[in-house]
């Protein structure tokens, strides 16, 4: 979309699929789409009237939250299945299979994956925050697990600061030091489940919803973060 005049958006490209698109990350000149069911796949957007398959990882009935990129490989965080390493070779920017995807099973969902200098951050869910240093990159190792107030669904970066979505608030933690993050803030709620977070300037952004059945409502939440 363009959004030069932002009350008339235009669609300067598309690209169509059969399946759900959950989530993306841009890498240069390509899209890696994040497909619900259907693993991950990869689109060059260099022309935006021509949007074409460039390479695709199929992993029947898994969800794919959200993917990540360290070096030649692929992160992809897929809920109750873990982490999958999807390696390539050089250049990334190919994106031809190098080997077997490694699967790295953790003790409950992978809601979101996200890299930092040489480690992994996830959110996991009921487990809360686990750090992995990524020195051996097809075999990630645990460095530090922190539990959340509510499950961790949602994680951001803002300088050394890392912002996590919960179902009972919004926590920030001081990672400065990967092997060795603390809490330096909390919002606490326990009325609203904090889902997905985007910080624009000075503001954080935080959508959520409450209630039940019938009664369920979703929203946004808006913070001032300096």
């Amino acid at each position: 979309l363009d959004f030069s005049n932002i009350n008339s958006p235009k669609v300067i490209g598309s690209y169509y699929r059969h399946l759900k698109v959950f989530n993306f990350n841009i890498y240069k000149n390509f899209a890696i789409l994040a497909l619900d069911n259907m693993g991950v796949e990869v689109v060059d957007i260099s022309n935006y009237q021509d949007i074409s398959l460039v390479s695709r990882k199929n992993y029947n009935d898994v969800h794919v939250n959200n993917v990540a990129i360290y070096q030649n490989y692929l992160y992809a965080s897929c809920g109750v299945y873990g982490l999958k390493i999807i390696p390539y070779k050089v250049p990334l920017e190919a994106f031809n299979s190098s080997g077997y995807a490694q699967n790295y099973l953790t003790d409950n969902e992978v809601n979101k994956v996200l890299v930092h200098d040489h480690y992994a951050i996830l959110a996991n869910d009921a487990d809360g925050i686990m750090i992995m240093d990524l020195s051996l990159p097809e075999h990630p190792a645990p460095v530090q697990n922190v539990e959340t107030s509510g499950k961790a669904m949602d994680i951001l970066i803002r300088n050394n600061s890392l912002y996590v979505a919960t179902t009972k608030g919004i926590e920030v933690y001081d990672i400065s030091n990967l092997t060795n993050i603390y809490k330096i803030e909390q919002y606490s709620d326990n009325s609203r489940k904090f889902q997905k977070l985007v910080v624009h300037g000075d503001y954080l952004y935080a959508t959520y919803k409450s209630g039940w059945w019938f009664w369920k409502k979703y929203g946004m939440m808006i913070f001032a973060v300096e």
